[in-house]
């Protein structure tokens, strides 16, 4: 049994591709099971590896300076020794929760400073040989972070201010300076500033609309920079992933050519509303409606034609009805319109004005055709006792009648124009 899915390895490697543009060995470990599951050309060569997948468990490069393993819940940065042979080494600095797949744990670890000395003799916690003014400096976050497609920042622990922008801050985002960075990304950044937020009000893992970017916190590790603390906060762009989860919603609660609610966002609308009201809250009227004619328009003039008709009735609906109000299509020629917080009187001067406007629109037309609907009205409040089912029906009746009407009043007027 393989340790990962094809469907995780694929997107290790669509989330983390970035790492390949890094000019140092950087790797991702999984935190479960202590394996490197992805890692850059830079670290390949690092470790005399070739250039093909392998899933590499950490105890098989032996790992020391780390007792209890991975310390999954550790805020600050920490250093490790990997011990490559007997006489390489590397050293790697990490932060914790950086980054979650399906529901693992994944770390970036940067390595950096590789020695070739007498590992036998290597303290493990001397550290004469890091310089504090390149891997705990801006120099060194500005050589990794400049080069990646991942909004960063980096801001003093001590003042809550903005001392580092990537580029991608300062091309996507148009924060030339750290000063305009702080009034364009206030809101964005505000969660991470420790002075003004409590511990529990931390940003990390969510989700932050930015102009038209939509933007997703992966980490606010603290780490000692230039002498201070600092925390190194840095974003993944998701607008292309939120544009298509929204293209999902769209198509799956939205009727495709009228641009409306479909049949099902129309009655779970229905059904939501009328539980509320049951419940002793407010009132809704609900009427259906059928537009007259659409047969004879399509075969007459063409299913063309008969998609202008349909969209002139709901334009002439839209333009009638509030913002509140719900209006969806059932299918075809139906609709359901689900007045809120509306009695019958008022809804009923809705219909009449809808019917006008139709009026207009088939003189407008030439009277090519005749434009109008047929409808049925029923107030649902808190007296109501007929079940949704029992008012559908009553509803449906109405409109029916109403049909019937007009088509018996459409054959007496072709009757007489003979």
């Amino acid at each position: 049994m393989e340790l990962y899915s094809a469907d995780f390895l694929e997107k290790i490697d669509q989330q983390f591709s970035f790492i390949q543009l890094i000019p140092i060995a950087v790797s991702i470990i999984d935190v479960e099971s202590k394996c490197f599951v992805k890692y850059n050309d830079k670290f390949l060569k690092t470790f005399d590896l070739d250039g093909e997948r392998a899933i590499l468990p950490i105890s098989n490069i032996v790992l020391n300076n780390l007792e209890n393993g991975i310390n999954e819940s550790a805020n600050d940065e920490f250093l490790w020794w990997f011990k490559v042979s007997s006489d390489k080494a590397i050293l790697t600095r990490s932060s914790s929760k950086l980054f979650e797949i399906q529901h693992r744990k994944l770390f970036l670890c940067t390595h950096y400073h590789i020695y070739s000395k007498d590992m036998a003799s290597l303290d493990v916690n001397d550290d004469e040989n890091i310089d504090p003014n390149y891997t705990n400096s801006l120099v060194f976050i500005s050589e990794i972070f400049d080069r990646l497609p991942i909004y960063t920042f980096v801001i003093s622990e001590d003042t809550d201010e903005i001392i580092y922008i990537n580029n991608i801050v300062k091309e996507k985002l148009g924060c030339n300076k750290k000063e305009d960075c702080k009034k364009k990304c206030g809101d964005l950044l505000k969660g991470f500033c420790t002075k003004a937020c409590l511990p529990e009000k931390m940003g990390e893992n969510e989700e932050y609309k930015l102009d038209n970017l939509w933007l997703k916190s992966y980490s606010g590790a603290t780490y000692w920079i230039n002498g201070h603390r600092a925390k190194l906060v840095t974003f993944l762009d998701i607008t292309q992933t939120k544009m298509d989860e929204e293209a999902l919603l769209k198509q799956a609660s939205f009727d495709e050519m009228t641009g409306i609610y479909n049949r099902s966002m129309g009655m779970k609308f229905l059904n939501v509303n009328y539980e509320k009201v049951k419940r002793g809250n407010g009132l809704f009227t609900i009427s259906y409606l059928d537009m007259n004619g659409l047969k004879f328009v399509n075969d007459t003039f063409g299913h063309n034609e008969g998609d202008i008709y349909i969209n002139s009735v709901v334009d002439a609906i839209e333009s009638s009805i509030r913002k509140t109000d719900i209006f969806a299509r059932l299918g075809g020629d139906e609709f359901v319109l689900i007045f809120l917080n509306c009695n019958y009187y008022n809804a009923a001067k809705v219909m009449k004005n809808i019917m006008n406007k139709l009026a207009q629109l088939t003189k407008n037309n030439n009277e090519k055709y005749d434009m109008s609907i047929s409808y049925g009205l029923h107030e649902v409040n808190t007296d109501t006792k007929l079940s949704m089912e029992e008012i559908l029906k009553s509803v449906d009746a109405n409109m029916y009648y109403m049909k019937n009407e007009y088509k018996r009043l459409k054959a007496l007027k072709n009757k007489a124009n003979e």
